[in-house]
């Protein structure tokens, strides 16, 4: 009786998938093959129009469902990719279903895998070229950061958000060449006498400030361009000459110790522009492995930014 059973409900099944296709017009039946054909050829988009006609003409088979829903997964998926949204790309990607049905679109799953995943490791790479050329800009470094982004800007792969940091970098790096070359121009001009007292003393505190600020730095016994940044800014600009000349200093002689034992000032004088500080400083250092003492008259050139006193540059005084 149990196995008469069995036999029965198999009967029954396979006429009901029979008539599944019993409704199915010749055109249905047809579409559904060009649709195979389509799909075969890897033109998705067509095979799709022809599966949906399919089933419009009465294919309600389940494995054109499966395929339907696999086609239009896949080309969601390929649109993203196109349009260079990666992360959206694998996310949809990931949700399509595989089975007897839909086996045949595997070859072309797994090429659209490779490709999204090749994207997500080219943005990151960028990501990482960008915080490096963000590195090299707080330290001082312009030349670098010019080609950087000369070479970023030529990457066909940048998205949106990478464009608009290049950008900023740009229009920041602009703004620091322009200070550069202000700092210059006010350097080369003919040095005036007259200083009012309160300018003057906070002139030789942007001179003191920048060595103990240095000395500080040397003593965390930390190395790197980003700590060199959160101790020297406050007192020399990173666009500055001397910002600049004093990170390469540091690296270029392996200081490992540094200790300002004396300042004493000669003059300050004031230009229009800036302000020229000499002074009188006795350092003791450990240069290369090797320690010394040395005392050494120094001009240093310091402008107002904003409410503050910078240095911008400094040269030995002969």
């Amino acid at each position: 009786m149990k196995k008469a059973f069995i036999v029965f409900m198999c009967i029954i099944m396979s006429i009901t998938l029979s008539a599944c296709n019993l409704f199915v017009s010749s055109t249905g039946k047809k579409a559904f093959e060009e649709g195979k054909l389509a799909l075969a050829a890897g033109n998705y988009n067509e095979a799709l129009g022809y599966f949906e006609l399919a089933q419009a003409e009465g294919d309600k088979s389940e494995d054109l469902t499966d395929l339907i829903n696999a086609i239009s997964i896949y080309v969601t998926a390929l649109d993203n990719y196109n349009n260079g949204d990666y992360e959206n790309a694998k996310t949809t990607l990931d949700s399509i279903i595989l089975n007897d049905a839909t086996k045949t679109m595997s070859k072309f799953v797994d090429e659209l895998e490779v490709s999204i995943q090749n994207g997500i490791d080219s943005r990151n790479k960028i990501d990482e070229q960008i915080s490096g050329t963000e590195r090299l800009f707080a330290s001082g470094d312009y030349a670098g950061v010019e080609l950087n982004i000369k070479e970023l800007e030529n990457n066909t792969d940048l998205s949106e958000e990478q464009k608009n940091k290049l950008a900023l970098l740009k229009q920041q790096l602009e703004t620091a060449n322009g200070k550069v070359a202000s700092a210059s121009k006010a350097a080369a001009k003919k040095e005036v006498v007259y200083v009012s007292d309160s300018n003057r003393e906070s002139a030789k505190n942007a001179v003191n400030n920048f060595a103990y600020a240095y000395e500080a730095f040397v003593k965390s016994g930390k190395r790197s361009s980003d700590d060199y940044y959160s101790y020297m800014s406050a007192y020399s600009p990173s666009w500055s000459t001397a910002y600049k000349d004093q990170w390469n200093y540091f690296n270029k002689h392996n200081i490992t110790s540094y200790y300002v034992e004396s300042i004493s000032y000669d003059s300050v004088t004031y230009d229009g522009n800036a302000f020229y500080v000499i002074d009188n400083e006795t350092i003791s250092e450990t240069k290369n492995g090797n320690f010394v003492r040395n005392t050494t008259k120094w001009k240093y050139t310091v402008i107002k930014d904003g409410n503050s006193f910078k240095v911008t540059n400094y040269t030995q005084v002969k």
